[in-house]
């Protein structure tokens, strides 16, 4: 897929699609997830062998917050709504649905890919919730990502990634040739689809930013913690910028 330029325009278009005070549903719903985290932090005894055993009052927490997520049949018979919609990687340990805690049958449309990168067939993904009226539209990348390990392997050794070649080499085109340090690999991807996204021009995502009916939010997930982090236009548009700068 062709490499977008990053322009005055487009960083502009970014902001306005990532400016959450201007719709409220949106706001709500990241809101929400970041709930549905934290909430995953505190039980992760639930999820791991090795720590220890989630307490009962953690479990009530948890078991509150799914129920209160739940769909009624009625609502999902004829269609899905989802609310908000999720872009992660495959990676097993990224699942959306286990991070964010089980946020409701028929809330999360999952599009998922090695990398979590953006390709023609995310773009054209990201047309369903969006028509089926999802409010935010979340670029979830993480640390120790492999794809970015596969980057920064053959930044290292100067040498061409021949098992990963077209997700290799839209990392290798999206961030500075310096930038080897695999987490940070990982951020300049984000902002990769963000910026991308924010600039369709699909004709369904298009119309649906240019209206304000659907925002777009970043963020990363620590595997280690359990923690996802939301990044804010300001970091996203110091990734691209420098991007630009260095990406000639």
């Amino acid at each position: 897929m062709k490499i977008a330029e990053i322009t005055d325009k487009g960083l502009d278009n970014l902001q306005q699609c990532m400016d959450m005070s201007t719709n409220e549903r949106a706001a709500k719903a990241q809101t929400q997830l970041a709930e549905g985290n934290q909430i995953f932090c505190e039980a992760r005894g639930d999820f791991y062998s090795d720590l220890p055993a989630t307490d009962e009052a953690i479990k009530a927490k948890m078991q509150q917050f799914i129920a209160s997520q739940n769909s009624k049949l009625e609502e999902v018979k004829k269609h899905q709504a989802p609310e908000i919609a999720v872009l992660a990687c495959s990676d097993s340990r990224a699942d959306p649905a286990t991070i964010f805690t089980k946020q409701g049958f028929n809330k999360i449309f999952v599009v998922r890919n090695a990398g979590n990168i953006f390709t023609d067939e995310v773009e054209e993904s990201m047309v369903v919730p969006v028509s089926h009226d999802a409010a935010v539209i979340v670029v979830c990348g993480h640390y120790k990502c492999g794809a970015m390990n596969a980057c920064a392997k053959a930044r290292a050794e100067k040498t061409e990634n021949k098992v990963m070649p077209s997700i290799v080499g839209r990392i290798n085109a999206i961030a500075p040739a310096n930038v080897t340090e695999v987490d940070e690999l990982a951020k300049y991807n984000v902002a990769d689809v963000l910026y991308n996204l924010a600039n369709s021009e699909n004709p369904v995502l298009k119309e649906a930013f240019s209206a304000d009916k659907v925002k777009l939010s970043g963020a990363m997930y620590d595997i280690d913690s359990g923690k996802v982090e939301f990044m804010g236009f300001k970091e996203v548009q110091t990734l691209l910028l420098n991007r630009r700068a260095n990406c000639r």
